[in-house]
């Protein structure tokens, strides 16, 4: 519960542990029923349950699906269920599968049966989830890329030419280079765009400075130079965390404890630990996940 005080201490989580709990759970949910679809574990329940959280189905019909997909420990009594934040989780989850099934749902998915939504950001998150769909349905790391190439060069939205963008740096697609710098220059002529390429070709060469993309993304958190780019320190934690393998978490650890050994007691390193709220926010889920199973 450590990372959990941290958090809210900083501001960066609700000051209710109930809320934040709620939080982890739901993600824990839709965490498990991705578990469940790509392991052909009630895939056919576990999608819809997904669907259902991101239409905004009423609660009850989700605590009926979560039961049916196998999930339903993961559903705290009495809590709603179709926060934005959540619902645009799930249509991500349904993408990442990359399942046949997902694909067709989420072509034939209309704004009309988005369901509500005041913030419009619902079924632009479909339209980038099927994107995403068929990216994993590629065969290969270079079709992926020659996927995501596409991307850059067709008018397939602003979110999805991000994403695109975003998956070339963050894959360290050297080949990519010219595609990603004419994109940006295309998006946002003059110095942003050169910052934004910058940005990018400093990501490509970090995950291509060892095999091992943890150890690779891990070379950037060093204590002597955290405050200097705080930009490049975000997204490496953000990097390791969605690894979610042991590796990363031990890269992340670790650095955690320099930075608490050696600057204790420091306003500046405030960022820091604002940043290490995607570790402690990923450890929370990872645990209630654990604790479910143990049940």
């Amino acid at each position: 519960m450590r990372h959990l005080m941290v958090l809210v201490g900083l501001g960066i989580v609700p000051s209710s542990q109930a809320t934040t709990i709620t939080i982890v759970q739901q993600k824990a949910c839709i965490d498990r029923a991705f578990d469940a679809a790509v392991r052909g574990e009630r895939r056919q329940e576990a999608l819809q349950l997904l669907e259902g959280i991101a239409e905004g189905r009423p609660r009850e019909i989700i605590q009926t699906l979560s039961v049916r997909g196998g999930v339903g420990a993961y559903i705290e009594e009495g809590a709603p269920f179709d926060s934005i934040r959540t619902r645009r989780y799930a249509l991500e989850t349904i993408g990442k599968t990359g399942l046949p099934e997902a694909v067709d749902y989420l072509r034939g998915l209309t704004q009309g049966q988005t369901g509500a939504d005041d913030s419009r950001t619902i079924y632009p998150a479909a339209r980038l989830a099927l994107q995403k769909a068929l990216f994993m349905r590629e065969i290969g790391a270079q079709a992926q890329i020659e996927f995501l190439e596409r991307k850059l060069a067709e008018h397939s939205g602003f979110s999805v030419a991000i994403w695109a963008a975003d998956e070339l740096c963050d894959r360290g697609s050297v080949s990519s280079t010219g595609a990603v710098a004419n994109f940006f220059k295309r998006l946002y002529p003059g110095p942003d765009g050169e910052e934004m390429t910058a940005f990018c070709l400093e990501r490509m060469d970090i995950v291509n400075r060892a095999l091992s993309r943890a150890k690779a993304i891990g070379t950037v958190l060093r204590t002597d130079a955290f405050l200097k780019d705080e930009r490049i320190l975000s997204w490496a934690i953000g990097q390791l965390t969605a690894m979610d393998t042991a590796e990363a978490d031990a890269v992340l650890d670790g650095y955690a404890g320099e930075v608490e050994s050696k600057f204790p007691d420091r306003p500046e390193v405030t960022s820091v630990l604002q940043n290490a709220m995607h570790r402690g926010y990923a450890q929370l889920i990872r645990q209630w996940q654990r604790d479910v199973r143990r049940k």
